[in-house]
């Protein structure tokens, strides 16, 4: 009889070797998952084991207490809270957007999910945190303090961004949002999202480094390549804008900024170029139009100008370039009394910037920390707010700052 040889016996060897890593795999698992699964320490006492610095158990405790209820909005606000104490804002900001929705908390969660986004400069990210707090959600009411903060750091973002519209909406949400007493605040807040801008010294530093911390922040790009064209480095200007029109080439924000930055080069035939191949989403755009009918100019075409500066004027009729240069294209039409006459507006209207220019800083002087609100040289620098409001056609602005006096 033939004896079974070592090569015939080891399939079953195998099988029975495979047989017992299978179970003790099994009863390992099924004992971690015993342990893992007993009750954990209640947040209190995790709270006490973090200040008194047992930090590795404490987060420990909060992760298996996560994954036994990975909606725990307090287990991850508090896991949130041990990574800012030790400064790993990134891991910080993670897990409190990780905070649900419909948890009571979740505006404080938000609030401070911002916070640790801008200090890691990922200011598109605080954006969306900030932009999420402020929503109109009658479900998730959020604390005035809460509110305001994050309202005027997502109008810092846009005014530095140029983004206008965006500064716009969110004021007026803060203003519907504020106590009669703020409102003043916000309404000079708007005034001034209209008239001045970020130094570019400024602009530039705080865009170099949204840009850098987020590449894909391409709004901080968008801005950050004008301010570089601004500043003398057209290689720069021109790395961000490229990067910017190859992600978002529908963007007419973008694109703008694109023709912005040959304008400021006097790059005219590469301008001229790009202005067949725009995006149809440019055409709302009132600084593109602007473009279109320098271009025209440039080319002699007088009549396709002034249409395009008449675009321009009607797509914002507040912009007295626009009014000066459709004034110019009529004047070399020989349309006498319709350039005096846009001409003329649109001197008076550098007129009225300059002179609610001075009514802001005259307010802010006379209405300086406690000064009664009603005095009468108060009162009488509100009026001159409203009024010139109201001559530059913001009758929301004028109709605010009237109600202020209790006359509107």
């Amino acid at each position: 009889m033939t004896m079974p040889t070592t090569r015939s016996r080891l399939p079953g060897r195998l099988a029975r070797l495979g047989y017992w890593l299978v179970t003790l795999g099994l009863v390992g698992w099924n004992g971690w998952m015993v342990w893992d699964t007993r009750p954990t320490a209640p947040l209190r006492t995790i709270e006490e084991w973090s200040a008194h610095g047992r930090t590795g158990e404490a987060e420990q405790e909060l992760r298996r207490r996560l994954r036994q209820s990975p909606h725990d909005g307090a287990a991850r606000m508090q896991l949130a809270r041990l990574f800012a104490a030790r400064n790993d804002y990134l891991s910080c900001a993670r897990a409190l957007h990780q905070v649900p929705n419909w948890w009571p908390a979740r505006s404080d969660a938000l609030f401070l999910e911002g916070q640790a986004w801008k200090y890691l400069h990922r200011a598109r990210d605080a954006e969306t945190a900030g932009e999420a707090l402020i929503a109109d959600d009658p479900l998730h009411p959020v604390s005035a303090r809460y509110f305001s903060g994050a309202a005027r750091e997502l109008i810092a973002r846009y005014v530095l961004e140029n983004r206008l519209e965006d500064a716009r909406r969110v004021l007026w949400r803060a203003y519907d949002e504020a106590a009669p007493p703020e409102r003043r605040d916000i309404l000079l807040m708007r005034t001034r999202a209209e008239l001045e801008r970020v130094a570019h010294e400024e602009a530039v530093v705080v865009l170099r480094g949204n840009a850098t911390a987020d590449p894909s922040d391409w709004s901080s790009r968008r801005a950050l390549a004008v301010e570089e064209q601004i500043a003398g480095r057209p290689e720069e200007a021109d790395r961000q804008i490229q990067a910017v029109l190859k992600a978002r080439p529908d963007d007419p924000r973008a694109w703008r900024a694109q023709l912005e930055i040959w304008h400021l080069r006097g790059d005219r035939d590469t301008l001229k170029a790009a202005l067949v191949r725009l995006p149809k989403s440019a055409g709302a755009d009132p600084d593109v139009w602007k473009f279109r009918g320098l271009a025209q100019t440039w080319d002699g075409h007088n009549t396709a100008a002034a249409a395009a500066f008449r675009k321009a004027v009607e797509l914002n009729p507040r912009e007295a370039e626009y009014l000066y240069q459709l004034g110019m294209s009529e004047q070399r039409l020989g349309l006498r009394d319709l350039a005096a006459n846009d001409l003329q507006r649109s001197r008076r209207l550098r007129d009225d910037y300059q002179k609610i220019h001075e009514a802001y800083v005259d307010y802010q002087k006379t209405a300086r920390p406690g000064v009664d609100p009603h005095a009468p040289e108060v009162r009488a620098a509100v009026k001159r707010l409203a009024d010139l409001s109201e001559r530059l056609g913001w009758t929301r602005e004028a109709e605010a700052w009237r109600k202020t006096l209790g006359t509107g």
